[in-house]
């Protein structure tokens, strides 16, 4: 916490589609993907979409064992950007995960460690850093 302020976000949700995998310029695992929650029910039921970024050992571990359809608890910050495409200001907004919990049970071809958990929890590398 810095100046009596927070920036925190807890989302329960399934991915939207299998998550994307890249290699930033240090090297670093980062992965990308859609989350779905919903909320009310009924004609109310309403779908929001939010756009996750996952970084270091959590990445790797989300790419390992999260598919479209997987259903996981994160915690993280929000990240609002910006950015210029054809002389336009665009906005965007981020989920910035630093702990992802697998709520799905484990893929069966997953090269598991027997007794492992179906429900891991990996925190990243982020942690550590002092801001």
């Amino acid at each position: 916490m810095s100046n009596g302020t927070i920036n925190k976000v807890i989302l329960v949700g399934r991915l939207g589609s299998d998550p994307e995998v890249r290699t930033a310029q240090n090297g670093q695992i980062v992965v990308k993907f859609p989350l779905a929650t919903n909320t009310g029910y009924g004609e109310r039921k309403k779908t929001d979409w939010h756009r996750v970024t996952v970084f270091g050992r959590t990445a790797e571990a989300c790419a390992k064992y999260l598919s479209k359809g997987s259903n996981c608890y994160l915690e993280g910050r929000i990240s609002y950007n910006r950015y210029e495409k054809d002389n336009a200001v665009r906005y965007f907004t981020d989920v910035l995960a630093n702990s992802v919990s697998f709520l799905s049970p484990k893929p069966v071809d997953a090269d598991v460690a027997e007794g492992q958990l179906a429900e891991e929890q990996v925190t990243s590398s982020m942690e550590h850093l002092p801001f």
